[in-house]
């Protein structure tokens, strides 16, 4: 699935899932943003994850891309570590 700041996505799923952040972002404070970033999403997002083993490298690049759209330095607290990339 690969989401873009635009609003589109691949699949009705993707535009909702865009929708959703851009709404989240617009309109909450930081700890309810702290809750979607840190809580929520991740929930939504562990079965993309879980598939990543033995994927394609077409699934892991709109996989990273669309990760790297969610957690970023504008969303993630900056405790928290960046992502690393496959090897």
């Amino acid at each position: 699935m690969r989401l873009r700041r635009s609003g589109t996505g691949r699949g009705v799923r993707g535009a909702i899932v865009v929708a959703i952040l851009d709404t989240v972002l617009a309109n909450t404070s930081g700890p309810t943003q702290e809750v979607w970033f840190g809580r929520v999403l991740p929930i939504d997002m562990w079965e993309y994850f879980r598939a990543v083993p033995g994927c394609s490298d077409e699934y892991w690049e709109m996989l990273q891309a669309g990760t790297t759209e969610f957690w970023n330095p504008a969303t993630v607290p900056p405790t928290a570590e960046a992502l690393t990339t496959r090897t």
